[in-house]
């Protein structure tokens, strides 16, 4: 380590080292891990939009493992009184998301649910 390199630079590299292969190219650890591990994690996230977000974001490994999920939760935005014409639509979108969802899961083989939550938070206000 010369002058110029500081203790917490060569820590970074050493690290870095670690992350990468000899030809350069950034190792993931965590896709390497099996896929019963990576379906812990995943059902760790919570609701399913972020369950797939997250899968979409990482690597290809990820990208169907949402599918084989064993507990999903949906978790729907608050919804105001339904009689409003955008309430009722948002409303619409999110009980049209669970049935996609589950109509995406009754299509992959061998991928039941153990645990399903599916949760309205609804508010209604009387006029006086």
């Amino acid at each position: 380590m010369d002058d110029s390199t500081t203790a917490a630079e060569e820590t970074r590299n050493r690290k870095r080292a670690r992350l990468t292969s000899s030809a350069g190219d950034v190792v993931d650890r965590i896709s390497s891990l099996n896929d019963d591990v990576l379906l812990h994690v995943l059902e760790l996230v919570g609701d399913v939009r972020d369950v797939v977000r997250t899968t979409s974001a990482l690597s290809r490994r990820w990208r169907n493992l949402w599918k084989r999920v064993p507990a999903l939760s949906f978790a729907s935005r608050s919804v105001w009184e339904a009689t409003v014409v955008e309430d009722y639509a948002a409303l619409t979108r999110y009980v049209s998301s669970v049935n996609d969802v589950l109509v995406l899961r009754s299509q992959s083989a061998g991928c039941a649910i153990e645990r399903l939550a599916i949760s309205i938070v609804y508010h209604v206000f009387t006029r006086h």
